[in-house]
C-alpha cells in the first residue's frame, strides 16, 4: 500500500447535529413559504401560488423524513483497497464502488457510496463526534492520492468495474 492511505472503519448515520440540520432547513423553507404569502409577495394568483407554496414544504418535509430515515447506522470501512459499507450484519461493496465528498465541513461530510455494478447509490452522512480517533484516518482514505486517479484506474492499471 504505496500512497494509499491506512485501513479504517469508521461509523456513520444519524446524529443530533444531523436531526437540528433538517429540522432548521425545513423551518426556514416554511417561514419563506408564510413570508412569501403573507406578505403579499404572492398575491397575483394566490390560490395558485398557495397551492405550489404548501407543495414545497410538504415535499421538502417528505424528503427529509426519507433522508433521515435512510440515515441507519452503518460503518463505512476502506480497507486500504476499496469501500465497503456494513449495516448491520451485512456487508456492501463490489470491485466498483467508490465513494465521494460532496460536502466537506471539516467535522462533517455528506458521502456518497456508489455501487455501479450494482447500479445503488447509498448517501452517508459521517461527523467527527462519531468515532473522533479516526476521524483523521477517515478524512485521510477520502483524500488518497490513490482515490484521485482518474475513474476507472489505480496507478496507471484499468479497473474492472
Amino acid at each position: 500500500m504505496r500512497d494509499g492511505a491506512p485501513a479504517v472503519s469508521c461509523p456513520v448515520g444519524r446524529s443530533r447535529l444531523l436531526a437540528s440540520l433538517l429540522i432548521a432547513a425545513w423551518l426556514a423553507g416554511l417561514g419563506a413559504v408564510l413570508l412569501m404569502h403573507f406578505s403579499g409577495l404572492a398575491y397575483a394568483s394566490q390560490a395558485r401560488t398557495a397551492i405550489i407554496l404548501i407543495a414545497f414544504v410538504v415535499l421538502s418535509g417528505i424528503a427529509a423524513i426519507a433522508f433521515w430515515r435512510q440515515q441507519g447506522p452503518r460503518q463505512l470501512v476502506w480497507d486500504g483497497e476499496r469501500w465497503q459499507v456494513q449495516d448491520g450484519a451485512r456487508q456492501a461493496f463490489s470491485d466498483g464502488a467508490h465513494v465521494q465528498v460532496r460536502l466537506d465541513l471539516q467535522r462533517v461530510m455528506l458521502l456518497c457510496h456508489e455501487d455501479r455494478a450494482a447500479g445503488r447509490r447509498i448517501w452517508l452522512w459521517a461527523e467527527a463526534s462519531h468515532d473522533p480517533a479516526r476521524w483523521h484516518l477517515l478524512r485521510c482514505a477520502l483524500y488518497s492520492s490513490v482515490l484521485s486517479t482518474p475513474h476507472g484506474t489505480r496507478e496507471g492499471k484499468q479497473v474492472r468495474a
